[in-house]
């Protein structure tokens, strides 16, 4: 039965997952983007961006196994494979060769990852303006 602000608790649930997931995905995008843009000569520091990943990697399991609970699917697919380069990144040590370094931006830019994840938050972050739908928006009504 709908509350007093007349959403049920299932949209309300809704609601705090999308913001939530939309927070994260931001904070993992700017991760992300950090290590790519790293730099270094011969061996590169990403002390900052591993604490970070390690930070991110609970919270992503909690907002991926939430989703796959809720039904979206294109949400926990995401947060799985924003799981494991989280976890390749935190598993890594502060300091790494030219070499592993190519080799983890590479992997992130041949998952497309970033681009990913701009476009489902974008679409989360719709979904949270437009009344938190459980279902995508159909273009055919205005």
């Amino acid at each position: 039965s709908p509350g007093p602000n007349g959403r049920s608790p299932e949209q309300v649930r809704e609601r705090i997952l999308l913001v939530a997931v939309g927070d994260h995905l931001d904070s993992s995008q700017m991760v992300l983007v950090e290590l790519v843009n790293a730099t270094g000569n011969g061996t590169v520091d990403i002390t900052s961006e591993r604490r970070w990943a390690e930070d991110l990697i609970a919270d992503n399991r909690l907002y991926r196994l939430t989703a796959s609970e809720a039904g979206e699917t294109a949400v926990a697919g995401l947060l799985e494979e924003l799981e494991r380069v989280l976890l390749e990144v935190a598993h890594s040590p502060d300091v790494i060769s030219s070499g592993e370094f190519q080799r983890i931006r590479s992997r992130i830019e041949e998952q497309g990852i970033l681009f990913k994840i701009r476009v489902l938050g974008s679409k989360v972050r719709e979904r949270e303006g437009a009344g938190f739908k459980t279902q995508a928006p159909d273009s055919s009504q205005s």
